[in-house]
């Protein structure tokens, strides 16, 4: 006859031990686990980013004064992802976007105009330039930049300039479009806070809102 060891009646090579209730919980919990990363966002959280983009588009203010303090290269990606995700005419995806940080290209676009000389004192300039113009792509493009700016702490401005200028000063070609010039750069937070004369001159909404028809 054949002995086995002590405490290993029954035992088959082929067959697992039965589960303890522990063991039995484990992979329970680690499933419970797998759903929680994989579920969607909860709908507080949803809410929270639905307020915070409605407060970075009404709170966003038009800023011309920066403070001399750099723009990190990850807040400056963020900035471009945004303009680069905007929506298209028919996905064509237009524009094109120049970023300009060295100190001297900085003033010397300031330098093109008297209504942008302000921009001399950006910590970043960045020129929508585009292979075919599309006024509206361009518009959108701007304006996604300028809201995810303001969402980090980043003031911003469109500035008026010369396209001509602008193009001979960047190297654009001659068959590419200057559409769009913004400043970007901190701000001083007490400037950013808008005054209340400021909120008092918009007009209230329902003088500007015509309902099915003038």
């Amino acid at each position: 006859m054949r002995l086995q060891p002590r405490g290993t009646a029954g035992f088959h090579p082929d067959r697992r031990p039965p589960l303890r209730r522990r063991d039995r919980a484990a992979p329970r919990a680690r499933l419970r686990a797998r759903h929680r990363l994989a579920s969607p966002p909860s709908r507080s959280r949803a809410l929270e980013a639905v307020i915070d983009a409605y407060r970075a588009i009404v709170d966003k203010r038009d800023q011309r004064v920066y403070l001399p303090k750099p723009i990190p290269p990850d807040a400056l990606r963020r900035i471009l992802q945004a303009g680069r995700m905007t929506g298209s005419s028919k996905n064509r995806e237009p524009n094109r976007l120049i970023v300009v940080s060295e100190r001297e290209s900085v003033r010397a676009l300031g330098a093109l105009s008297e209504w942008g000389k302000w921009l001399a004192h950006a910590a970043v300039v960045i020129v929508i330039a585009q292979v075919e113009p599309h006024e509206f792509d361009a518009g959108r493009c701007a304006q996604n930049m300028m809201l995810a700016a303001w969402a980090d702490g980043i003031g911003s401005c469109p500035a008026h300039l010369p396209e001509a200028d602008v193009a001979r000063r960047l190297g654009i070609p001659a068959d590419v479009h200057v559409n769009r010039v913004i400043g970007f750069g901190y701000v001083d937070p007490a400037r950013a806070a808008a005054p209340k004369a400021v909120a008092r001159r918009r007009k209230p909404l329902e003088e500007l809102i015509h309902r099915e028809r003038w």
